[in-house]
């Protein structure tokens, strides 16, 4: 069975996410990771990987963005809240 087949699991969308990274098309890991926390806000390894590529990117505004999303749909998580202060000292 393909990814293609299984393309609606956010475990999928993190394996495509991955394969972006790896031939650095930041684009589309950016795209797989919004799918995967889509479909399962609690992904927060996802969430973790846009904000650092967005950051990795230049872009602070947006990384910025996706920590107070990430925040919101995970408050307990202290790791994200770690992030988002480490972009406000930039």
């Amino acid at each position: 069975m393909s990814l293609q087949n299984k393309a609606d699991f956010p475990e999928t969308q993190l394996i495509v996410a991955g394969i972006g990274l790896t031939t650095r098309r930041m684009d589309a890991a950016l795209s797989a990771f919004g799918e995967a926390v889509k479909m399962d806000p609690q992904q927060v390894q996802a969430w973790t990987m846009m904000i650092r590529i967005h950051s990795a990117q230049g872009d602070t505004k947006a990384a910025l963005k996706t920590a107070n999303a990430a925040i919101k749909a995970n408050p307990d998580n202290i790791g994200l809240y770690l992030m988002k202060a480490d972009l406000s000292e930039y």
